[in-house]
């Protein structure tokens, strides 16, 4: 692979221009991204003062195959979401004029 060009193109780069809160997952046996790819994604949202968090999952790889591990992305995304997605406040309706 080359290293170079995808690292110029990656996500790292741009860090300081995510305006959503970012949830990370990776797997130990992922065969695709090595791991530290996703630390220093959430090393880059951390330094630009993102909210990130990694989870991370030992003896997994990217398909997410055990049921477990299924079960508790889907328990790790609703508590971020809960934490994190705060419906926004709708202002008030301007007075009808006279």
């Amino acid at each position: 692979a080359n290293w170079t060009n995808q690292n110029r193109y990656s996500p790292v780069n741009l860090a300081r221009q995510f305006s959503a809160p970012v949830l990370l997952f990776h797997s130990d046996f992922d065969l695709f991204s090595p791991d530290r790819q996703s630390r220093k994604m959430q090393q880059a949202l951390e330094a630009a003062d993102k909210p990130v968090r990694l989870v991370r999952f030992e003896r997994e790889n990217e398909y997410l195959i055990r049921p477990e591990t299924r079960t508790r992305v889907l328990a790790d995304l609703g508590a971020f979401i809960a934490e994190n997605m705060q419906p926004r406040q709708t202002p008030p309706a301007a007075p009808a004029p006279p």
